[in-house]
C-alpha cells in the first residue's frame, strides 16, 4: 500500500511540473520580442462610404459623383507595423457626361476583392495607453472587381455591355490594384476606428462602356436601342467629338470609415495559468 501510495504522490506530481511548464511555455509563446500579444493577430472590420468614378465621362472633381459603399473585411498582422488585410466592397459608381453635348451616361453596381499589405507608421503594442490615438497608415494591393455598367434612353435604363455600342465585346471582370492612405483612432483595446481614402487602378476602359475615339455609323446597328443610345449626338455633328479615349483606362476613389475589432485574450485569465512566482513581467 505504500509503494502504492508513493507511486500516486510521484504520479501526481509529474503531472502538476508539466503542467506549470506547458502553462509557462504557452506564455511565452504567447508574447513575443516586440511587445506584442501573439494572439492579437486577427481582426475583422467593417465599413462604409462614398466612391466615385474617374474616366473617360469625367476626368475633373467638379463633374464627380459620389455614390455609396460598403463592405467587410479581415486582417492578420505579421508584425508590430506591418499586417495583410483581404476585403470585399459593394460600390456604387456613376457618372453624367461632362460634355453635354456627347451626352452620355451610366450607372453601375461594382462587386470588388483584394488583398493589400497595410504599413503602419507607429508600431502596434500590446500596451493601450502606449498606442497613439491617431496612427496614420498607408496601404497596397491587388485584386478583381466585377462592374455591370447600364445607360439612360429616353428615361429608361438598359444594360451597355450586351448593347455593343462600340462593336465591341469586353469583360465584365477587371484587375485591379487599389492604393491609398488613412488613419487609424484608439477606442478601446480592441475597437478601433479608420478613416481611409483611396484609388483603384483597373485594367480595362469599359467601366463607362466608352472607349473608342470614333462613334459607329448607324448603318452598323441592328438593335435600335443600342444605335440610340450608343450616339445621342445630334446628326451632323459627331465630328466635333471623340466617344472616348482608349489610351487611359478608367478607375474611382473610394472613400471609408472603418470600425476595426481585434480579437485580444488576457494571457493572465488562461486556465490553468502558471502561479505568480513563475511568471515573467514584460
Amino acid at each position: 500500500m505504500k509503494s502504492r501510495k508513493k507511486l500516486y504522490i510521484f504520479t501526481i506530481f509529474c503531472l502538476l511540473f508539466s503542467h506549470l511548464g506547458f502553462s509557462q511555455a504557452r506564455h511565452n509563446r504567447l508574447v513575443n520580442r516586440s511587445g506584442y500579444l501573439m494572439q492579437e493577430k486577427l481582426s475583422v472590420t467593417a465599413q462604409l462610404g462614398l466612391s466615385s468614378y474617374y474616366g473617360d465621362l469625367c476626368d475633373k472633381f467638379d463633374c464627380m459623383q459620389f455614390r455609396p459603399n460598403f463592405g467587410i473585411g479581415m486582417a492578420y498582422r505579421f508584425n508590430p507595423n506591418i499586417y495583410g488585410r483581404a476585403e470585399i466592397n459593394y460600390v456604387r459608381l456613376a457618372s453624367n457626361d461632362v460634355h453635354k453635348e456627347r451626352n452620355l451616361d451610366f450607372r453601375s453596381g461594382n462587386l470588388e476583392a483584394y488583398v493589400a499589405g497595410v504599413y503602419d507608421y507607429y508600431p502596434y503594442t500590446k500596451h493601450f495607453r502606449r498606442r497613439k490615438l491617431i496612427n496614420p497608415y498607408a496601404f497596397l494591393g491587388v485584386g478583381i472587381t466585377y462592374f455591370n455598367p447600364y445607360g439612360s434612353l429616353n428615361g429608361q435604363w438598359y444594360k451597355l455591355r450586351p448593347l455593343h455600342t462600340e462593336g465591341k465585346s469586353y469583360s465584365p471582370v477587371t484587375a485591379i490594384i487599389p492604393v491609398g492612405v488613412g488613419f487609424r483612432i484608439k477606442y478601446t483595446r480592441q475597437l478601433e476606428f479608420m478613416v481611409e481614402g483611396g484609388y483603384r487602378f483597373t485594367f480595362t476602359d469599359y467601366l463607362d462602356d466608352a472607349s473608342s475615339y470614333k462613334f459607329l455609323d448607324d448603318s452598323q446597328f441592328t438593335n435600335p436601342v443600342a444605335r440610340d443610345i450608343s450616339n445621342k449626338i445630334k446628326s451632323g455633328e459627331t465630328q466635333n467629338f471623340q466617344r472616348g479615349n482608349p489610351k487611359r483606362n478608367d478607375g474611382y476613389f473610394v472613400f471609408q470609415v472603418k470600425a476595426r475589432y481585434t480579437f485580444v485574450s488576457n494571457i493572465n485569465n488562461f486556465r490553468g495559468r502558471s502561479p505568480r512566482f513563475l511568471r515573467k513581467t514584460y
